[in-house]
């Protein structure tokens, strides 16, 4: 169904990378390695400090990836495509 929602140019201009994430399943963007089975294990707590950075990251990452639309990659992939023929 995704497929023909983007070869809808007036789709292409709505629907954003957090879309597409979204509809495949929102994999994590980064490994899971924040853990918290051991709540009261010291080196866990130690290291899930550090590794909250992570979930910094990939808050950033997914805003970013909601302002970002097809239509938007679309334009930029048609004028370096564009560029390139124009220099051969």
């Amino acid at each position: 169904m995704l497929r023909e929602i983007v070869r809808h140019r007036r789709a292409r201009a709505h629907i954003t990378l957090l879309d597409v994430y979204r509809a495949v399943g929102e994999p994590p963007p980064f490994s899971d390695l924040v853990s918290d089975d051991e709540r009261e294990c010291l080196v866990e707590q130690a290291v899930n400090a550090h590794l909250a950075t992570l979930k910094e990251a990939e808050a950033t990452l997914l805003a970013r990836f909601g302002e970002v639309t097809l239509g938007m990659l679309s334009r930029e992939f048609e004028a370096k495509r564009a560029k390139r023929r124009n220099a051969r």
